[in-house]
């Protein structure tokens, strides 16, 4: 007879009717020994399908590859006593789960198969177990790709029709037999989640542990402290092995076996480990050599001490790799977003540790070469001064020529400037750009014809460089003028006080000819000089552009780029939209200091087409005196060259951008813009007059069209000038404005939300 499920009735196993404790099912159950004898072809070739696929349930290969084979083999099984809809539902969707990809024909033919089986209502029930093995087949070769568990949740959409019509249709004896399984399968799945649990929360108390030691490593070690940091270093190893010890416990396999669980627990052990490797390495790198035992000793400094690092920073830097390869081969499917939240910033932890060790293995690489190993090297020094600006920041006062042979410096000359030239002298003119590069190429042709000797490198510093070695070094004290001079003092005396302070030794003699010489030779005669607080200090300055230098020798330019020396002007390209504004002294007086900026940039950035509209304002503000106050300063501080009023300030303004100036408005009168291109940009430049107390605008009209491919980004550059340039920036066309103000010199980037 063909029983209400549209399959022939199968030879009952004698169970009975009374069915206590189950869902009411069909009464003629097909789930029997002999439909499992006869399905066994398509059981095991479903399950060896599965066991070879690629869905990772729990990420342990062997585990995952028979919860493949056991579910398949489950699914061809139920088939057999399921109603024949949910076998057709299996295949169809499936087939529309396949979206193109490869399985689309193995799910198109079990669809097929499918639809023949439902109309067909007299086909034996092992019909339906090879469409299912079919469909398993399908079901484990389904494309991955969106969203985590996207695959999974269509698998689990297309099988539960199946399972749950099979379980209720099947025989009472394999019905209790599910039963059974099922309670022991969740009593020990229950046990493995508490277990799980606890070693989760001994292994997390041990990982936080090590993480909060390695960001007081990482505090430490910036703050100079390197013994504080080598003993954070050694506990975070000691956590992190602890951590990976605990997350290994036996009593945590079990839960390997759980889908979704199994994954975490992986994950804990193979960031612990990798934590473990990489702090371990740390405290190695710190054990080995520290940076204390590298000082300069009247003013050399031991090669082979700083060749002894290489070995060590190698190693620890292969481990900070090795880690960032291990974190980023972690499947993190089912992990949850906090889960994986902090995956992402251990990943990007690590990969800064590996930036840092790589740049500090290159610096090791090429430091006996800069410090003049086997052929002796000379750096020209060259100390500016804001006093009168220029593009690159200040004009050039005074020299220094410092000699590098095997680690030990000295210096063979030193001077004004004015020694370099007699009359017009292309030194007052040499710092017109505001590239140093550029700027290096050209002294390194200018001072040998100058009488000095050809060099190797070019070091530009002005007073607030100067206060960064005083800092370190202490103050120096100058005889002949009577003047103790400071790191608190030094740039005021510089470039104020010494041309504006009666009492000042001006008269006698300019301090450029005095201080520079006698700081460099204060830190070249040291016992020894603290280079732990020498980089310290100097690191922020380099950042903001008060200590630049550059080399001839090609081999070491992307060294001191990387370091954030060389103070390359941006290139065209560094982000679609950059924005620079320089001043240069054109009065030949040294009022600068009385001299402040504001930079506004307003502008509007369509993302679709890259245009941009906007102006940029240039606000000039002197607090140069009047009356009496202005009569009192001398012709150095306030005359001029042009016979304008004393106290006049002239500059040069010019703004560097990729976009075009369509109108210039100067004190609120339109004028005609002067253009140049310059450093792959448009440079627009108008000369500017600023009275004593007064105020003025310069106003950039500009338009223009940026690199759409990429999101809108502005960088803004500014040179190292007496008053340091305030930048305020507001650029409208996204979900919300990019805005903020920033005190340079330096450079700082602005990006729109996407």
């Amino acid at each position: 007879m063909t029983g209400d499920d549209g399959w022939s009735a199968a030879a009952a196993d004698g169970g009975s009717d009374d069915r206590s404790g189950r869902p009411p099912g069909r009464r003629d159950p097909v789930v029997t020994a002999e439909l499992a004898g006869r399905a066994g072809l398509a059981v095991v070739a479903a399950a060896l399908a599965a066991s070879v696929a690629s869905a990772a349930p729990t990420g342990t290969p062997a585990i995952d590859s028979v919860e493949r084979a056991i579910l398949a083999a489950v699914v061809v099984l139920a088939a057999g006593a399921a109603r024949p809809w949910t076998v057709l539902w299996l295949a169809g969707w499936l087939l529309a789960g396949s979206a193109g990809g490869g399985p689309i024909v193995l799910a198109g033919a079990a669809t097929i198969l499918a639809a023949v089986v439902v109309w067909r209502s007299d086909l034996p029930p092992v019909a339906a177990c090879g469409v299912a093995a079919l469909s398993t087949v399908t079901l484990y070769a389904l494309p991955g790709g969106g969203p985590d568990g996207a695959t999974a949740a269509v698998a689990a959409v297309a099988v539960a029709p199946v399972l749950v019509s099979g379980w209720r249709n099947c025989s009472d004896r394999a019905w209790r037999a599910a039963r059974r399984v099922a309670i022991v399968t969740g009593v020990a799945a229950g046990v493995a989640v508490v277990l799980f649990l606890v070693g989760v929360a001994l292994a997390g108390r041990a990982a936080w542990r090590g993480v909060d030691e390695v960001s007081a490593w990482q505090r430490t070690t910036e703050q100079g402290d390197l013994r504080g940091a080598y003993a954070h270093a050694r506990e975070a190893a000691d956590a992190f092995d602890e951590a990976a010890a605990n997350a290994r416990r036996p009593w945590l396999w079990p839960a390997r076996a759980l889908p979704g669980v199994g994954r975490y627990a992986d994950v804990g052990a193979t960031v612990a480990a990798s934590g473990a490797e990489l702090t371990r390495a740390l405290v190695a790198l710190d054990g080995f050599t520290r940076y204390d035992d590298l000082p300069i000793v009247n003013g050399r400094i031991d090669l082979g001490l700083v060749a002894s690092l290489d070995a060590p920073i190698t190693a620890t830097h292969r481990a900070a790799r090795q880690a960032d390869e291990t974190l980023a081969g972690i499947d993190r499917t089912w992990l949850v977003p906090p889960v994986q939240t902090g995956l992402d910033q251990l990943t990007d932890a690590v990969r800064e540790l590996e930036d840092r060790l790589d740049l500090a293995g290159d610096a090791v690489q090429h430091a006996p070469g800069l410090l003049g190993r086997g052929t002796p090297r000379r750096y020209l020094l060259l100390f500016v001064t804001p006093s009168e600006s220029r593009e690159l920041g200040g004009a050039v006062a005074a020299y220094a020529e410092l000699v590098v042979t095997d680690g030990a410096l000295s210096v063979a000359r030193s001077g004004p400037v004015s020694q370099l030239g007699v009359g017009p002298s292309p030194w007052a003119t040499v710092t017109g750009t505001p590239d140093l590069p550029t700027v290096a190429a050209t002294v390194a042709t200018l001072y040998p014809a100058s009488g000095g000797s050809p060099v190797d490198g070019v070091a530009v510093l002005d007073p607030a460089a100067l206060a960064g070695l005083l800092r370190v070094t202490g103050p120096v004290t100058l005889p002949s003028v009577g003047e103790t001079v400071t790191a608190d003092n030094v740039v005021a005396l510089l470039q104020r006080d010494q041309y504006t302070d009666p009492n000042a030794p001006t008269a006698r003699r300019d301090l450029y000819e005095l201080v520079p010489p006698a700081v460099v030779e204060k830190a070249l005669t040291a016992d020894a000089l603290d280079l732990r607080t020498l980089a310290r200090t100097l690191g922020p300055l380099v950042e903001q552009q008060h200590v630049r230098f550059w080399s001839v020798h090609v081999e070491e330019q992307p060294l001191l780029h990387r370091l954030g020396l060389d103070a390359r002007f941006p290139p065209p390209g560094t982000t679609p939209d950059v924005l620079a504004v320089t001043s240069r002294n054109v009065t030949g007086n040294v009022a600068d200091p009385f001299l402040t900026r504001t930079v506004r940039y307003e502008a509007t950035v369509d993302p679709a087409t890259g245009a941009v509209t906007g102006t940029v304002t240039v606000t000039l503000r002197s607090a140069v005196p009047t009356g009496l106050a202005l009569e009192a300063l001398s012709d150095r501080v306030v005359g001029n060259v042009e016979g304008r009023p004393r106290g006049t300030i002239k500059t040069v303004v010019a703004l560097y951008t990729p976009l075009e100036v369509d109108k210039l408005t100067y004190a609120n009168f339109p004028i005609a813009v002067d253009r140049a291109d310059e450093l792959g940009y448009h440079r627009f430049s108008q000369a500017v007059e600023v009275p004593p107390g007064g105020e003025v605008d310069l106003v950039f009209s500009v338009r223009g069209t940026v690199d759409r491919s990429r999101p809108y980004a502005l960088t803004v550059w500014s040179p190292p000038l007496a008053n340091p340039d305030q930048v305020e920036v507001r650029v409208g066309g996204g979900p919300r404005p990019v805005e903020g103000t920033v005190r340079l010199p330096g450079v700082a980037t602005f990006r729109l939300p996407s």
